[in-house]
């Protein structure tokens, strides 16, 4: 029989019918308005790097979201090397504001972060973000060269359906230390978490309750929920 499972970080149009629960991040005020609401659903307020366009308007909306007694997090946030993403300036901005968001509300940030590790650990630095509020890296994809870096800033490492039956990925996923591990569903639907958890387990030569167990941990514990 399947475990249930924590899903860090799932775009969800509806509630799903089974799971032990699942955090929504931000995408922008009218996603997060629009956010289905559940007692095992816990959400974000962020502004996501693709959906930049009115910025200050956004952002003005973010700040007032953000003193939500129910949000948990800020983001998602971060930088975006891709076409998709808006200016690197704009992007820039944005993350400062969330970092500085997350840092007034003691909240932990979930990270978007495509061909920008570099960067976004340098702001991150920058900013003196407190390791003790940490965050997440969602569908983190490598390099396995970072790892260690995201966990020294405190962050945690989220797997989802796009890693599942890369090769060149499950070489590296027993180096993220199994208390820095979460499991994610992103916009693939919450029925591909099971995918990923019995490849994350493959991959770590484990069983998948012991991922399932584990990551919901890491989940709480970060959250604090």
């Amino acid at each position: 029989m399947a475990p249930d499972l924590f899903d860090a970080h799932a775009h969800l149009r509806e509630v799903p019918k089974a799971g032990a629960g699942w955090i929504v991040p931000g995408v922008n005020a009218v996603e997060d308005e629009n956010a289905p609401r559940s007692e095992r659903i816990w959400r974000a307020a962020g502004l996501h790097p693709w959906h930049l366009d009115g910025l200050e308007g956004e952002l003005d909306a973010l700040t007032k979201r953000a003193k939500s007694e129910d949000i948990v997090a800020i983001g998602e946030t971060g930088l975006d090397a891709m076409r998709r993403a808006g200016p690197r300036a704009i992007q820039e901005r944005a993350f400062r504001h969330q970092i500085a968001l997350a840092m007034e509300h003691r909240l932990p940030l979930i990270l978007h972060v495509v061909r920008r590790h570099g960067a976004c650990l340098k702001m991150l630095r920058e900013q003196s973000f407190p390791k003790d509020l940490g965050g997440m890296v969602h569908d983190f994809g490598g390099p396995a060269e970072v790892i260690s870096e995201w966990i020294d800033a405190g962050f945690k490492l989220s797997i989802s359906p796009r890693s599942v039956g890369r090769e060149d990925r499950a070489v590296w996923i027993s180096r993220i230390p199994e208390d820095h591990l979460l499991v994610e569903s992103d916009d693939f639907g919450p029925e591909r978490l099971l995918d990923v958890v019995r490849w994350v387990a493959a991959a770590r030569n484990t069983d998948m309750n012991r991922v399932a167990e584990r990551t919901e941990r890491n989940a709480r514990q970060l959250f604090r929920i």
